[in-house]
């Protein structure tokens, strides 16, 4: 019997003290006499920047799209000679030519990617020597004079971005596909004859993949879209078909690319 009162006394103070550290842990949380209570607004709650710079690499954003890309360019213009001259590889040389392209794209988010809706405008310029035609043999040789030609691409284009494997996957690859009016206006130049415009009209069809550098550096990613605005940076790579030449007129210029012309760049979304 004595053995049985012990127990249930022993039993009995563990409750009390149990219950007594439970008050001592919940007083500690009140605020003082006459101090105001301080509340966590809802927003100092979220993740630790790490966190939230993952979390960031895979959202989609909606808004803004700014795209700055360096394309090869060597236009079709001999091909409309079919073979019997070359005007322009004698010109201005047979390789192909870097240009830049500054493209803005107002953006949609859709179930599977992005799409977008944008205006384009470039440059591609050459420079070389005149020709002039052999009286007695007909063939096309190089003057003195020095010619030079500058192209002005303006595109109106949509793209689609998917990007799925970047949000289901985490896989921070998105490939894209893009469709544009294209309108190349163009001036020639040269020291013996004043300068001549004009302008080509066509379309053009790109394919590539766009390589999210936000995993990088997820919490210089978080600060940018905290300070900045802007919610993803990426490396762009693609490939251009472009049929510019007043579709099929054969009084312009053929402006069309020689096959496929390669471009690489920088994306940024807002």
């Amino acid at each position: 019997m004595r053995r049985s009162h012990a127990g249930a006394l022993r039993r009995r103070a563990g409750l009390v003290l149990a219950a007594l550290a439970l008050a001592a842990a919940a007083r500690a949380d009140e605020p003082a006499a006459g101090e105001p209570e301080v509340t966590v607004p809802p927003s100092s709650r979220e993740d630790p920047p790490l966190a939230q710079a993952a979390d960031g690499a895979t959202r989609r954003a909606t808004g803004l799209e700014l795209s700055l890309r360096a394309q090869s360019y060597r236009p079709a213009i001999d091909r409309e000679f079919d073979g019997a001259a070359q005007p322009f590889g004698l010109a201005f040389g047979s390789g192909r030519r870097w240009g830049g392209r500054l493209e803005l794209a107002k953006t949609l988010a859709t179930s599977l990617g992005t799409a977008g809706l944008g205006l384009g405008v470039g440059y591609f310029g050459a420079s070389g020597h005149g020709l002039y035609q052999d009286t007695s043999t007909g063939a096309l040789l190089k003057s003195g004079d020095s010619t030079s030609l500058h192209v002005i691409p303006i595109s109106l284009f949509a793209t689609y971005r998917l990007d799925l494997l970047s949000e289901r996957l985490h896989v921070p690859l998105a490939p894209y596909a893009r469709v544009a009016v294209e309108r190349y206006a163009w001036i020639a130049t040269g020291t013996s004859h004043a300068s001549k415009l004009g302008a080509t009209d066509g379309y053009s069809l790109t394919a590539g993949v766009a390589l999210y550098l936000d995993g990088v550096d997820p919490v210089l990613a978080q600060e940018l879209r905290r300070e900045s605005g802007i919610e993803h940076t990426a490396l762009t790579f693609d490939v251009t078909r472009a049929i510019v030449d007043d579709f099929g007129s054969a009084r312009s210029w053929d402006l069309s690319t020689v096959g496929w012309a390669l471009a690489g760049g920088l994306l940024v979304t807002f």
